[in-house]
């Protein structure tokens, strides 16, 4: 039922389904980062430690700007974060400077929350009270399964290529499903659109 009626509403299928595309090729810097750290950018753990915490600030005020400024549901700022995210993913895969690394990681950390808060809060707006288990069991499937796979995916490819080369192909990957969430961005913001106003008139 609940898969259903995710596909059959395209706010929720394009929310969920980029949000998912992103979770399974981009988002594995957990595995990847020690790479970097020590194989590319030659930091070692003292770096790594600063890599972490600069992907760390750059979601902590990502979280706080969000809170601050009342984000409202919006397809095309999903859109926007999901790019923002795919674009600093692939910089970041071809920098060869720790300098340079730092800033570009904050930055994917900032347009990683932007992102996921934005998918999620379009998800329990759009999804009516009956149903919203059953739609945040899907979101929670796609969000928390996805990242394993991912990780797997990611780390075959770092043994086969190389750790830049599996990040900057699960960042275009991403790219790819961020850019086709534009295909489906019309009838996904008049479905948001509806169920805003009927929230309005209850």
């Amino acid at each position: 039922m609940g898969l259903s009626y995710v596909w059959h509403v395209p706010s929720l299928a394009l929310a969920i389904g980029v949000l998912g595309a992103v979770m399974l090729f981009g988002i594995n810097f957990n595995v990847m980062l020690p790479l970097f750290a020590t194989d590319v950018l030659h930091a070692g753990s003292i770096g790594y430690g600063f890599l972490c915490s600069a992907f760390g600030i750059g979601a902590l005020f990502s979280a706080l700007w969000l809170a601050w400024g009342n984000q409202k549901p919006n397809i095309h700022a999903l859109l926007i974060a999901a790019l923002i995210f795919c674009a600093l993913e692939i910089a970041f895969a071809l920098s060869p400077f720790y300098i340079l690394s730092l800033p570009l990681i904050a930055g994917i950390g900032f347009a990683q929350v932007v992102m996921g808060t934005i998918a999620n809060t379009t998800i329990q707006t759009v999804a009516p009270s009956h149903l919203r288990g059953r739609v945040m069991s899907v979101y929670l499937l796609v969000y928390s399964g996805g990242m394993p796979l991912g990780n797997l995916f990611a780390g075959g490819l770092a043994v086969l290529f190389g750790a830049p080369i599996s990040l900057l192909i699960g960042g275009m990957l991403s790219l790819v499903a961020a850019l086709a969430g534009w295909i489906r961005c019309r009838p996904a913001e008049q479905s948001l659109a509806t169920s805003i106003n009927a929230l309005k008139i209850k």
